[in-house]
C-alpha cells in the first residue's frame, strides 16, 4: 500500500470524524492499550490493573478529568467481549461514575470487533477518530493502526491467531509494537500527514510514548546535551550533582541503544531530513513493566506522565532528579511528569517551521 493511499485514508478519516472544543478549562487524560482481559496470568493488564483503578478512582475522578479511551481498550483478540466486560465490571463501572459524557471512546485494532456489536451492547458509543479544536487549531486523535496495512486488511487473520493459537499456547505480549520497524513506519506516515496539514496528531498502537515528535531516546540525548552545556557554567559545588544526573542518562540511553541495536536505522527518531516539527505524540500504554504513561491536556499544556509502583523498584525512568507526587499518603503508586509544553508554543512552532 503506497503512502498516498495512507495519505488519502487518514485525510478522510481527519474531515468526516467529530470535532469537540477544547478549553483551558477542560481537562482530558489520554489512555491507550489497557488490553484489558480475563484477570488470569494470560492478561497482560493484570500486573498494572490495581495501578490504573486507583490513579483514576482516586485522581483523575475527583479533578474532573474527561477520559479519552484511545482503542485497544479491550484486548478482543485473545478473549471474547463478553469475558471482558465481566472480568471487568469493577472499571466499566469507573467508568460510568465519569459521566457518560465525559467518555470518549475510540477503538483500535485488539478491539475492531465492537464495531460489529449492536449499540445497545455497547457501554459507550464508539468513535474511530475524534478531533478536539484549540483555538482554531486543531488535535486529530486515533488509535494509529490505520497507518499500517497488517492491522488495515487482516486484521481478522491476526485476531485469529492470538485468538486460537497463540494465546491457547501461553504466548503473550505479542503485539505489533514490539516490531521497532512497523512502529517507526506507523509514526512516520502520521507525522508526515501530521506536518502536511499542520495539526498535531495523538496516537497509541506502538505502545512506545512520544512527545513533540520524540521518542525516549531523542529525550535522552536532548537531556544530555542540557545538563552539559549548564556543566561549565555552574559552581563547582553543583557539578558533582550534575555529574550524577548525566551519568544515569547516559546509562539509560546506552541500555535502550543496546537493546534497540539490531534496528538502528529505524530508531533515529528523525521522520525527515528537516527541522523536526512537533506534530506527533503517543500516549504510550498501560500494559508496561514499570507502569503505565498516559497524556493529560489541562489549562492549555499537555503532558506525558509515568504512573510507576514503587514497590517494583526504580528502574528506566529519564531523570533521576524528576519529582515525584504520590496518589495518597503511604500509596505505593507515584506520578512523574516526564514532559510538558505549552499547547499555543506547540502550535506557534508548527506554524512559523513549517
Amino acid at each position: 500500500m503506497s503512502n498516498k493511499i495512507y495519505e488519502r485514508h487518514l485525510a478522510s478519516l481527519y474531515e468526516s470524524c467529530e470535532e469537540l472544543p477544547l478549553d483551558n478549562d477542560d481537562k482530558y487524560l489520554i489512555l491507550s492499550d489497557l488490553h484489558m482481559g480475563n484477570r488470569s496470568k494470560k492478561d497482560d493488564f493484570i500486573l498494572n490493573r490495581d495501578l490504573v483503578y486507583q490513579i483514576l478512582r482516586d485522581y483523575y475522578l475527583p479533578n474532573n478529568y474527561k477520559i479519552i479511551l484511545n482503542g485497544d481498550i479491550e484486548e478482543l483478540q485473545k478473549f471474547t467481549l463478553e469475558t471482558v466486560h465481566q472480568s471487568n465490571k469493577d472499571f466499566f463501572d469507573l467508568f460510568q461514575e465519569f459521566g457518560h459524557e465525559n467518555i470518549i471512546k475510540i477503538w483500535g485494532n485488539h478491539d475492531a470487533e465492537l464495531t460489529l456489536q449492536k449499540e445497545e451492547n455497547l457501554t459507550f458509543p464508539i468513535r474511530e477518530a475524534i478531533k478536539l479544536n484549540y483555538k482554531g487549531r486543531k488535535l486529530f486523535i486515533l488509535h494509529g493502526h490505520q497507518a499500517t496495512m497488517l492491522y488495515s486488511k487482516f486484521n481478522a487473520v491476526v485476531g485469529f491467531l492470538l485468538k486460537f493459537i497463540f494465546h491457547p499456547l501461553g504466548i503473550k505480549n505479542l503485539y505489533f509494537a514490539a516490531d521497532s520497524r512497523k512502529q517507526f513506519t506507523t509514526e512516520k506516515r502520521i507525522y508526515q500527514f501530521s506536518r502536511q496539514n499542520s495539526i498535531v496528531s495523538i496516537i497509541g498502537h506502538t505502545h512506545r510514548p512520544l512527545f513533540e515528535s520524540l521518542s525516549k531516546r531523542e529525550d535522552l540525548k536532548l537531556r544530555m546535551e542540557a545538563i552539559l552545556r549548564k556543566y561549565g557554567k555552574v559552581e563547582e559545588s553543583k557539578k558533582k550533582d550534575l555529574r550524577i544526573r548525566l551519568e544515569a542518562l547516559k546509562k539509560e540511553w546506552y541500555n535502550l541503544s543496546k537493546q534497540q541495536k539490531k534496528e538502528q536505522p529505524f530508531n533515529n527518531g528523525l521522520y525527515q531530513k528537516d527541522l523536526l516539527q512537533p506534530n506527533l505524540f503517543n500516549s504510550g500504554c498501560g500494559i508496561g513493566k514499570n507502569g503505565i504513561t498516559a497524556l493529560e491536556i489541562s489549562k492549555g499544556k499537555i503532558k506525558l506522565v509515568h504512573w510507576i509502583d514503587v514497590r517494583r523498584g526504580n528502574k528506566k525512568f529519564y531523570d533521576p532528579k524528576k519529582k515525584r507526587k504520590s496518589l495518597k499518603k503511604n500509596s505505593p503508586f507515584q506520578k512523574i511528569i516526564i514532559k510538558q509544553d505549552d499547547l499555543d508554543y506547540i502550535f506557534n512552532r508548527i506554524e512559523l517551521l513549517h
